[in-house]
């Protein structure tokens, strides 16, 4: 792709077929594809979004405001209460003020894993972090320190990121004026708990990864 052009991804798969017969096309519309790249002076600061260690905690950085219009709780159940139905908008003003501090936090070597809060809300990206971080032979879990209700969960805010630190309280002092909170510890449980929620990581995994099993 060239610098300063458009490009259109055609989305097309075909799975095989069985004894040489034609195999099923999976084809879905042209997707707007838009590329960024960046230099990274030293690899060894770069951060993952696989949870780490239990006993870590996650701490939410960002205006993460009630805005459920577009989100995939909103297109499932509608707005919740206490939601508002609008589309959630960028502050083009805070929303670089809290990417540069959470680079900041980076280089600093005070996080341990990090992850956006986009499809699916805060839920989502915790058990993102928590399917990437666990195996076979071990899994990580979550214990959310307070109770969350379906907007703090589900919305999907701009511009707010999820980090595993060892120490919030260093974090927050570090972050300033951003918005930020703990939501919880990572927990060697190997379940997500949330209010009087717990979810095995094995459920979850399922849940993620049923959407890619095409056979």
């Amino acid at each position: 792709m060239q610098p300063g052009r458009v490009q259109f991804q055609d989305n097309q798969f075909t799975i095989p077929g069985e004894d040489g017969k034609p195999g099923t096309t999976i084809e879905i519309p042209p997707t707007l594809l838009i590329t960024g790249m960046g230099i990274v002076p030293n690899i060894n600061q770069c951060v993952t979004s696989d949870a780490k260690s239990p006993g870590n905690h996650l701490v939410l950085v960002g205006a993460c405001n009630n805005a459920m219009g577009g989100s995939h709780y909103q297109q499932l159940f509608g707005t919740p209460t206490g939601g508002d139905p609008s589309l959630p908008r960028v502050d083009l003003d805070l929303g670089p003020k809290t990417a540069q501090a959470v680079h900041k936090l980076i280089k600093a070597g005070l996080v341990g894993s990090a992850h956006d809060v986009s499809d699916g809300g805060v839920l989502v990206a915790i058990a993102e972090m928590l399917i990437g971080g666990s195996s076979t032979t071990e899994t990580i879990g979550f214990q959310s320190s307070g109770s969350l209700d379906v907007v703090a969960c589900f919305a999907q805010s701009p511009s707010c990121y999820l980090l595993e630190v060892t120490d919030p309280r260093l974090v927050i002092k570090a972050l300033g004026e951003i918005p930020c909170s703990t939501l919880g510890v990572l927990t060697d449980s190997g379940s997500l708990c949330c209010n009087e929620m717990c979810v095995g990581i094995d459920q979850l995994t399922d849940a993620w990864r049923s959407t890619l099993d095409w056979s």
